[in-house]
């Protein structure tokens, strides 16, 4: 229910009998009204299930109060043809008014249906999904046998990319800056074209209240679409691309993020994983009408980060798509829009009941407001189940994150001080974010290390090739997971490992680079729910090495898995603990986990898988009075009859029987997103 729920919609529910109507809106394929089928409800159920795509379905038996709205026939003018719309509603009458409340149950597809007709009975039989199933092959949604890709960059302000639109790009001795006026001198130039875009090198930091103007037209005002008024002093630096867009009256600058690369005029931007899933669902889906979150990196959301604003601000591609992705036959676009959905955790993507596609995360913390309340469930309980697993409980996770794939190797690695100097023949003039570079360390790293890239390279300058040689900034080493200084003695002797380039913007505008340590060719992490004892018995390792069972050099042996990217969860008061329950492994791979490109990422995830393991699931099923509000992935509140407080759960599952007049809702206990490791 899209609408604040109020007071008076409890009330209804509280009524001893329940006078039910339903309301069958038909649209066309565009979802322009056709017709209201005024029905009487004769049976049907809803269910709507937060683990299922298809989230909404919905079967039920009416009987329309005009007979010719019912056609046996399958007829492009029939309420029931196959491009049909239909939104269903079903009210509840105020006994004292006399008057219905309706509520949306969901905007579907008719997936099947049948009419009956005689002497006595006039009903209609409808089967209903919704609209997922226009984007999981069932309607529509299949992919052609070409390639579908959606790349970590793309030339997004290419004629093609925008629509047909056209884009423009300026170097900076192409354009005269001065007294806060962008001049450019060009080819002639008729108007501003409403849609086209520029990308303009500055050739000097911008004095702020910036204006454009292109040979003798108009001079019109720069914008800042992030606060919508005049352009502030040193929004744009000297000798980076900016990217900016018309309007008839005005010029848009689009981010403050810096273009860095420019490959024969066209701008290469990074994709936002956001905007791709919009141009999946709305090119290839044509689903126009969406609401979609940001997805990217833990510590630029609300949910994990205090600093989350501030975060997005200093890493302006906390967001992007982190490496390539394919599509072919046999995919949908469904696929990719799940792929794109699962590159971070705990987000989910359902169509709401108004047809509106969505991608939001799930409630993730303790203080979020619960929807509903145990007082308001008291009321209109009829019964309760009680179930709990324990085939799932773990006290060991061993996650193992994606194989990392290098755009360069550096044939040499020397440590001087704090910097280690490497050498990668033909790496180029200019070091871009999201560059991956391997690395073989010969020299444990100090405190503050940082990665000085020499390289020498050959370069066309007319009919001739040259060889130029070039030694680069020093790149400070950062934790990827802290985003602070690698702390000293991470770094093994021997080991090769991965490195990627990022960009800071440090005040919001001033880009530096920063290297940070992603792991060796695969990321893996171990975490145990332990008491902190280890046991008298002995294991020996594979090196002859005797140690501690129970030990971190213990699982360190067992698993594989580097010392260090073996952490400790210490409870001495759970009862799930090695020590009483003995090893209870999990190995978590592959699917969403190729999502992981780094230790410190793969450590954070075992944490949080072994303490989502580590418990005691248990399930409530309540049967319920008729509760047409009722909603998944929503937090409550519910105290079992054996309990004497209340507890936090989400609603997983809700299915009505509307002839019962009856609700079940499935609750599982709720626990938040993260919790802090130790």
């Amino acid at each position: 229910m899209n609408r604040p729920l109020e007071q008076s919609d409890l009330i209804l529910t509280y009524q001893h009998v329940l006078n039910l109507s339903i309301r069958v809106e038909v649209y066309d394929k565009d979802m322009n009204f056709v017709e209201t089928m005024d029905c009487g409800l004769v049976s049907g159920t809803f269910n709507m299930d937060a683990n299922s795509d298809v989230r909404r379905t919905a079967s039920i038996v009416v009987s329309p109060n005009v007979r010719s709205q019912i056609s046996f026939l399958i007829e492009e003018d029939s309420l029931t043809w196959i491009n049909r719309n239909i939104v269903l509603q079903v009210g509840i009458q105020d006994h004292r008014t006399q008057e219905y409340t309706y509520y949306k149950l969901g905007t579907f597809v008719i997936m099947t249906y049948s009419s009956t007709y005689d002497a006595t009975t006039n009903q209609l039989t409808l089967n209903c999904s919704d609209w997922m199933s226009k984007l999981d092959g069932t309607k529509n949604g299949e992919l052609s046998a070409l390639i579908t890709s959606f790349p970590a960059y793309k030339e997004f302000y290419s004629t093609e990319s925008t629509g047909g639109t056209d884009c423009y790009y300026f170097t900076k001795d192409e354009v005269n800056y001065s007294g806060g006026i962008i001049q450019i001198t060009s080819e002639p130039h008729t108007k501003y074209t409403d849609g086209d875009y520029t990308v303009i090198q500055m050739p000097s930091t911008n004095v702020g209240n910036d204006k454009f103007r292109w040979n003798d037209l108009t001079t019109i005002p720069i914008i800042d679409l992030t606060t919508g008024m005049a352009v502030r002093p040193g929004a744009m630096l000297a000798d980076y691309n900016y990217a900016f867009r018309f309007t008839n009256s005005t010029l848009e600058l689009t981010s403050h993020i810096p273009i860095e690369k420019v490959v024969d005029g066209v701008p290469i931007l990074y994709y936002v994983i956001r905007d791709a899933m919009i141009t999946a669902l709305t090119r290839l889906g044509m689903i126009y009408d969406y609401n979609i979150d940001n997805i990217g990196e833990f510590l630029g959301m609300e949910q994990y980060n205090e600093d989350w604003a501030q975060y997005r601000i200093e890493n302006p591609l906390w967001d992007n798509i982190p490496y390539d992705l394919e599509f072919n036959v046999g995919d949908n676009v469904l696929s990719i829009i799940t792929t794109l959905r699962d590159l971070y955790p705990n987000y989910e993507t359902y169509f709401d009941e108004d047809g509106v596609f969505c991608c939001n995360m799930v409630p993730s913390q303790i203080a979020d407001d619960p929807y509903l309340v145990d007082e308001y469930f008291q009321e209109i309980l009829i019964s309760e189940n009680y179930d709990i697993d324990t085939s799932s409980i773990r006290n060991i996770c061993e996650v193992w994150g994606a194989s990392l794939e290098v755009d360069f190797t550096a044939e040499s690695c020397t440590l001087s001080g704090q910097d280690y100097t490497i050498d990668i023949p033909e790496y180029g003039d200019t070091e871009f974010a999201g560059d991956r570079i391997a690395v073989q360390i010969e020299n444990v790293n100090p405190a503050n290390a940082r990665i000085i890239v020499h390289t020498q390279y050959t370069e066309a300058e007319g009919e001739e090739t040259v060889t130029k040689e070039k030694t680069f900034d020093p790149l400070e080493i950062y934790d990827e997971m802290t985003d602070e200084p690698l702390a000293a003695g991470v770094l093994e002797v021997g080991t090769m490992y991965v490195f990627k380039i990022k960009t800071k913007l440090v005040d919001g505008t001033t880009p530096i680079k920063y290297i940070y340590y992603q792991s060796e060719f695969q990321p893996q992490a171990v975490d145990v729910l332990t008491d902190g004892t280890v046991s008298d018995e002995d294991w020996t390792c594979a090196d002859g090495t005797v140690v501690k069972v129970w030990s971190k050099e213990y699982f360190a042996d067992k698993y594989g898995c580097k010392l260090k990217n073996i952490h400790f969860t210490v409870d001495p008061g759970s009862a799930l603990t090695i020590q009483k329950q003995g090893e209870l492994l999990s190995v978590k791979q592959g699917g969403e986990f190729d999502n992981i490109l780094s230790d410190q990422r793969a450590m954070a995830r075992a944490i949080w898988e072994n303490w989502k393991n580590a418990r005691i699931v248990d399930t409530i099923s309540i049967n319920t009075k008729l509760c047409l509000f009722a909603d998944v992935n929503k937090k409550v509140t519910f105290r079992r009859h054996d309990k004497e407080e209340s507890e936090q759960y989400i609603i997983t599952s809700v299915s009505h029987d509307f002839q019962g007049g009856t609700s079940t809702l499935a609750l599982s206990h709720f626990y938040p997103l993260y919790i802090d490791a130790q």
